[in-house]
């Protein structure tokens, strides 16, 4: 059996959950079950793990859609070797549907995040025309979550047996692979990625500036990128500005982050499964989340939630916890029994028993 993985995801995401996703499964798999057809890749997790080993393209230099121009010059090798097939299962890394006509009658699995592009507040008509496409060539099609599987049904026409739940795992860096990086100013409120409309970050800021006048030496940590201007002036209407702080963080200094946080808030109001919430309680972090999407499958009775709109309800969980080392304490141990639910080698066992269960 061989499964080919196209070039798609490792030549536009240098850091992110899918690439993650398909790096840690494939290197789980045995060697001579898998290939992946990328020929330039600045992706972190494909290198890591050794499967590519392909040039890299500019990797000092950045750029505007810098990923997308990658994918588009990855495409000929790859519908070269998909033509070749010596293979038996296509598996395509994201939605660009170039590799169907080249796969022919072969069996294609695709794997479904989320529907964040079919919802009002993002709806993007390409990328819902090139999911459509994907999810109607598929014979079999992996849902993140028990919530990405229902939010599919409800939005395409696809029969309810040729859709598989298979959660993503988690992995936890030893403590001497972050023991040296200087750890930060406590106590503060960890924020993990990125900040646009779902991901509901204003409510949360305006939670925190509810909550910071009680507690003057309380910051908050976000990840990612640099505030935009207005998130500043959101800030400095609510009074928040000098506790807001930006960390560009690698694996190992978010490790730290998670290990020192007083506590891991995700208001987001949609995923397709929440990568971080496992992340923070690997780390021993105490969660709190909204009370939304797939949020409570994950994490179950391990996390604190509260309503996704409304603010003074986030304050008051947020003083709860800062309040209760004992409930941080039982939240902590909660979180760490409950990951242990979630290995990466369960998840590519499962990869593994369905792409058998197609030849």
């Amino acid at each position: 059996m061989k499964i080919l993985y196209d070039h798609q995801i490792f030549a536009s995401q240098t850091y992110g959950g899918v690439s993650r996703y398909f790096a840690e499964v494939i290197h789980r798999l045995p060697a001579s079950a898998w290939e992946v057809t990328a020929t330039l890749s600045n992706n972190h997790y494909a290198r890591l793990y050794g499967i590519v080993r392909c040039r890299e393209f500019l990797p000092q230099v950045d750029f505007r859609h810098k990923g997308r121009l990658m994918a588009e010059l990855g495409k000929p090798y790859s519908a070269f070797r998909l033509r070749r097939g010596d293979y038996d299962i296509y598996h395509p890394t994201n939605f660009d549907t170039f590799g169907f006509r080249a796969a022919g009658r072969r069996p294609v699995v695709v794997t479904y995040h989320d529907t964040n592009f079919l919802t009002p507040h993002n709806y993007n008509r390409r990328m819902a025309r090139l999911q459509h496409a994907s999810l109607k060539r598929a014979d079999r099609i992996i849902a993140v979550s028990e919530n990405t599987r229902q939010d599919l049904l409800s939005h395409f026409d696809l029969r309810p047996e040729t859709i598989e739940v298979i959660h993503h795992g988690v992995s936890r860096l030893p403590a001497e692979a972050f023991a040296a990086i200087e750890p930060p100013q406590r106590p503060y409120i960890l924020f993990v990625g990125l900040r646009h409309a779902f991901k509901n970050f204003t409510t949360f800021a305006r939670a925190f500036s509810l909550l910071a006048p009680r507690y003057p030496d309380l910051r908050v940590i976000c990840t990612r990128t640099p505030f935009s201007q207005e998130e500043r002036m959101l800030f400095r209407k609510l009074g928040i500005e000098q506790r807001m702080e930006v960390v560009v963080a690698d694996e190992a200094t978010l490790a730290r982050l998670y290990t020192d946080a007083e506590m891991f808030v995700f208001p987001s109001k949609y995923e397709g499964f929440g990568m971080p919430i496992l992340e923070a309680m690997a780390y021993g972090c105490p969660c709190l989340l909204a009370e939304a999407s797939c949020f409570p499958e994950i994490a179950d009775k391990a996390a604190l939630y509260f309503p996704p709109d409304d603010s003074e309800a986030l304050a008051a969980e947020m003083e709860r916890l800062l309040c209760s080392a004992e409930l941080r304490h039982r939240l902590t141990t909660l979180g760490l029994q409950r990951v242990k639910r979630f290995t990466w080698e369960r998840c590519a066992e499962e990869h593994l028993k369905l792409y058998k269960s197609m030849l």
